[in-house]
């Protein structure tokens, strides 16, 4: 586990807590691996809708969804919104050249 103290990298401190990133920089417990394999194993899509995600562990129903997941961070998106900010960017057509020389040194490729 990663713990910073606390005068250490506050600009991304500060940054995760303006995202309200907290529960995702740090770990409530060590997690078991079986248990996690066993997530994975078992995560299911049970529909092409994008809010349908399950897993099951030991007997247990796991949502993971974009709401289960937004209730556990304490964020939550606008009702207007359409499409989730991932999903939208993926359905749109990119200029892939473009986020090359906007990622890469120069000269270098993906």
């Amino acid at each position: 586990m990663v713990k910073l103290k606390p005068n250490e990298y506050p600009e991304f401190q500060e940054e995760i807590k303006r995202r309200k990133w907290e529960k995702l920089a740090s770990y409530i417990a060590f997690a078991n691996i079986s248990v996690v394999r066993e997530f994975y194993y078992n995560a299911r899509v049970l529909s092409n809708e994008f809010s349908e995600y399950i897993s099951y562990v030991r007997g247990v129903t796991i949502k993971f969804d974009a709401n289960t997941i937004n209730d556990f961070l304490g964020t939550h998106l606008t009702k207007d919104l359409k499409y989730y900010e991932y999903s939208y960017w993926i359905s749109r057509n990119k200029d892939y050249e473009l986020v090359e020389q906007t990622i890469c040194k120069p000269r270098k490729k993906f």
